[in-house]
């Protein structure tokens, strides 16, 4: 997949400078970070879900017990997605809490990234991991909370036409190709897009998950929207990229008001 550019990392900068309370700042060699003014809450962000994108193409399942379908996973370089993410985070954040102060961390650490599958089942040895990188980042983050954005596994779920399509188990960000018949549909074939991933609220110094919301969202696009016919090129790069950018903004907006307003009241 080609990189885009970090078109979601300027425009959050933007939006966030025009409202003087986030700047970038380098806080040492293992994330970057954007700091509000001190205020009597704190959280910190930090997205894991943005280095790869997983491209699932589907195949005919002979044994529900068996997943056959391909997945190739693809490394991104640069920051793009993750930024959207933190950015789109901390701004309903500080929606939710106007009195807030978030910090936005970047990781730049793969060991992060290398397990990030293993988030479904979060134990404590993972947040005790997490925190470690945190509070070496931010030596003052003790008495923060974490919002960590992280990959969920989920069978995937596409509304194309009237039906529900997919199959198999997919986690993060990605794509979805089929060849299969669509109902209502002259040329067979969909293109889905996907984002699972979960929230994770964490206190920082007793190292408790204090909410945690999965999400698990779809989009079918049907191949006849391809020029070609054909179901990847139903949607152009830029309008996968948005698309991705699309489902992911739409639940942290819908989800933190309910995980951040709760507690500063």
């Amino acid at each position: 997949m080609r990189q885009p550019r970090d078109r979601a990392g300027e425009d959050g900068g933007r939006r966030s400078a025009s409202r003087g309370r986030l700047r970038w700042r380098v806080i040492g060699l293992a994330c970057l970070a954007w700091s509000g003014a001190a205020c009597a809450e704190t959280y910190l962000v930090l997205s894991l879900l943005g280095d790869r994108v997983t491209t699932v193409t589907e195949a005919q399942q002979t044994d529900s017990r068996t997943d056959a379908n391909a997945y190739a996973v693809a490394p991104l370089s640069g920051h793009a997605l993750d930024d959207f993410v933190v950015g789109t985070t901390g701004a309903a954040i500080e929606k939710a809490a106007p009195g807030a102060t978030v910090t936005l961390l970047r990781a730049s650490d793969p060991a992060l990234y290398a397990s990030n599958d293993g988030w479904l089942d979060v134990d404590a040895a993972q947040i005790r991991q997490l925190v470690s990188f945190v509070t070496k980042a931010v030596p003052a983050a003790t008495e923060a909370r974490l919002l960590l954005i992280a990959p969920y596994r989920a069978p995937p779920s596409f509304k194309v036409e009237s039906a529900a399509l997919g199959s198999g188990s997919v986690a993060g960000l990605g794509f979805y190709v089929s060849s299969a018949p669509v109902a209502g549909e002259n040329v067979p074939g969909f293109l889905g897009v996907f984002a699972h991933f979960q929230l994770l609220l964490i206190d920082v110094r007793s190292l408790a998950v204090l909410s945690r919301e999965p999400v698990v969202v779809g989009a079918g696009h049907p191949a006849s929207e391809a020029p070609d016919k054909s179901a990847w090129n139903a949607l152009t790069m830029p309008r996968k990229v948005a698309a991705l950018q699309e489902l992911t903004q739409n639940e942290i907006r819908r989800l933190i008001p309910g995980m951040i307003g709760s507690r500063e009241r």
